[in-house]
Parts: C-alpha cells; sequence; structure tokens
C-alpha cells in the first residue's frame, strides 16, 4: 500500500500538503531508515547487479518537495546550515583518529578517488 501512495502523491502534487501527506512521508522515512524499504537493491540479472527501486525514490524527492527551507545549524555565527524540514540532521562523533584522517586534504582526496 505504501508504494501505491507515494506513487500517486509524487505524480499527482496537491496545491498545499495536508497532515495526512505529513504523516505518509514520516511512514515512508521511518521503513526507510529501519531498512524494510530501500532506493536500489542488488539484482543479479543487470549489468551493474543493482536495481532502482523508483517508488522509493519518488519518495526521498517528496521529503524534498514537501518540506520547508529550516535553520539547522549547530553554531550559525560560525557555520550556518539550512536543510529541509523534513530531512533529520545527523550529528556524528568521531574519534580523534577519524577526525584527523577527515582533516587531511590529501586523505580526503584518495577516499574520492577510491570511491568512483
Amino acid at each position: 500500500m505504501l508504494p501505491s501512495q507515494v506513487e500517486r502523491l509524487f505524480d499527482e502534487a496537491p496545491a498545499h500538503y495536508e497532515e495526512e501527506h505529513q504523516w505518509l512521508f514520516r511512514d515512508f522515512k521511518a521503513a526507510l531508515n529501519r531498512g524494510e524499504i530501500r532506493a536500489a537493491e542488488p539484482d543479479a540479472s543487470t549489468k551493474s547487479g543493482w536495481r532502482a527501486n523508483a517508488w522509493v525514490k519518488k519518495g526521498i524527492l517528496l521529503g524534498f518537495r514537501m518540506g520547508a527551507i529550516a535553520d539547522m545549524s549547530i553554531d550559525a555565527a560560525k557555520q550556518p546550515f539550512f536543510d529541509k524540514s523534513t530531512i533529520q540532521s545527523v550529528h556524528l562523533q568521531l574519534p580523534m583518529a577519524c577526525a584527523s584522517f577527515l582533516a587531511d586534504p590529501a586523505f580526503a582526496m584518495a577516499v574520492t578517488l577510491a570511491a568512483e
């Protein structure tokens, strides 16, 4: 049922999102965070080995469409940060060793190149 509701809300966007739409997105996001639904799944029959779930991608895009711009700064004076109200920020506590690697531009470039 969730796939059809997300697809309908995405394809037939209302002029104003009601509380029921907000609850639908919250349920969708919770299922996504629990790993019950995925934007892509392994699929050995494809060249890449993955298959995209279009309805899940539409659900993620709904979150951006439905959200308002919100100030999510930890310290706005030092580094202001704004995002959509429907997207939850995550604050990471990293061990000092990890933080020093992340702060090293050469390491960051190596990680970026390895990911490509």
